[in-house]
C-alpha cells in the first residue's frame, strides 16, 4: 500500500510509561521466512472484574465477547517476507535526533515511506485476492485539517491533536483504504521521553508502524469483505500488525523491553481514531500482549484472534 504523502500522535503522557522494563523480552529468538503454524483464532477472554488505569483510575475498556458468525479467511502467505535492504537499513536522513516538530513529520513521513508501506505493499502485492491500495498519508504541522471521523464541532486535526489515525470517511469513493492523520507536534514528544537517541528513533518507527496498521486493516476489509473490527478490537489488531512488521524488518533482540514498554504505552495512549468523552481507555498491558503476539509469531494470521467475527488460517 504505497503511501502518497501529502502526517496524526499525542502528548505521551511520560508519567505512564515504566521505563524501568517489565514483562519478559520482546522476541530474542531466531527465526525465518519458512512456513508458520496455521492457526484458527480463538478470542481473548474477557476480563470479569472491572479494570481501572492505575496512574489516573479512568475505566479500562474490556472486549466484548463476539456473536457474529465466524467468517472464515484464508490468507495463501500468512507471514510478511523478511524485509530487504531498503527498509532495515532504514535511516533517518536529519542530524541525531528530530529537534522539533518540522523534524518528527519528516521522520514519520520517511519512515513509512521507505520502511513501513513498501514491506506491507509487497506483502499485498503477492496475494492473487489482495489489492495494494494507496494509503493517503497526511502530515499535520502547520494549518488544522477537518475530518469526518472526528465529532461535529470538534473535528479538527491539527499539529497538536492527541492521536494518530486513519479515516476512511475522508475518502468517501473508497480509491484508498482513508487518511492516516500524524499530528506532528504530538509525534516529536516521543524524543522528550527518557530514552537512548536509538531507543528514541526505533520507539518512533514502531509507533509509525502501529499507526500505518490502521490501514493495512481497511485494506484487507475492503478486499476480504470483513466488517473493520472498531474500537479496543481495531487497536488490538493494529498492534499485533505492528509486532508483525517489526519482526519481519528489525531482529527482535534489538527490541529491549524498555523501547517496548514506551512504544505500546505511546499507541494506547495516541493511535487510533480519538475516543470519545467518557469512553474506556485501551489498557497497554492488552496491546502489549498483542504487539508481543505479532512480534513472537510474525504470523498475520495469528493477529486475526483480535478481528472479532472471523477464524483466519
Amino acid at each position: 500500500m504505497r503511501a502518497r504523502i501529502t502526517l496524526a500522535l499525542s502528548p505521551l503522557l511520560a508519567a505512564l510509561i515504566t521505563l524501568s522494563g517489565c514483562g519478559e523480552g520482546t522476541g530474542s529468538s531466531e527465526w525465518n521466512d519458512g512456513d508458520q503454524p496455521q492457526a484458527t483464532a480463538t478470542h481473548p477472554a474477557v476480563p470479569t472484574e472491572p479494570q481501572t488505569d492505575t496512574d489516573t483510575g479512568a475505566p479500562l475498556a474490556t472486549i466484548p465477547p463476539t456473536e457474529t458468525p465466524e467468517v472464515t479467511v484464508k490468507l495463501q502467505k500468512p507471514t510478511l517476507p523478511v524485509a530487504g535492504r531498503s527498509a532495515t537499513g532504514f535511516h533517518w536522513q536529519g542530524v541525531g535526533v528530530p529537534s522539533d516538530h518540522y523534524d518528527a513529520a519528516d521522520f514519520a513521513d520517511q519512515a513509512i515511506r521507505k520502511a513501513i508501506d513498501p514491506v506491507w505493499s509487497n506483502w499485498l502485492n503477492s496475494q492473487s485476492d489482495l489489492h495494494e491500495r494507496l494509503l493517503i498519508l497526511r502530515i499535520v504541522k502547520d494549518a488544522p485539517v477537518r475530518s469526518q471521523c472526528l465529532p461535529e464541532g470538534n473535528n479538527e486535526v491539527t499539529p497538536h491533536s492527541l492521536f494518530a489515525f486513519v479515516c476512511p470517511l475522508d475518502d468517501p469513493e473508497r480509491r484508498s483504504p482513508g487518511i492516516l492523520y500524524l499530528p506532528s507536534a504530538t509525534y516529536a514528544r516521543i524524543w522528550d521521553l527518557p530514552l537512548e537517541p536509538g531507543e528514541q528513533n526505533l520507539v518512533g518507527v514502531v509507533v509509525a508502524a502501529g499507526a500505518h496498521a490502521f490501514g493495512v486493516i481497511e485494506t484487507l476489509a475492503l478486499d476480504l469483505g470483513l466488517t473493520a473490527p472498531s474500537g479496543i478490537s481495531a487497536r488490538l489488531v493494529a498492534a499485533c500488525y505492528a509486532g508483525v512488521w517489526t519482526r519481519a524488518v528489525y531482529p527482535g533482540k534489538m527490541l529491549t523491553p524498555r523501547a517496548t514498554n514506551a512504544a505500546v504505552t505511546i499507541m494506547a495512549g495516541s493511535v487510533g481514531i480519538p475516543p470519545q468523552p467518557g469512553e474506556p481507555l485501551v489498557p497497554s498491558s492488552q496491546l502489549k500482549t498483542a504487539y508481543d503476539t505479532g512480534l513472537t509469531q510474525g504470523n498475520i494470521v495469528t493477529c486475526g484472534q483480535y478481528w472479532p467475527g472471523t477464524s483466519w488460517s
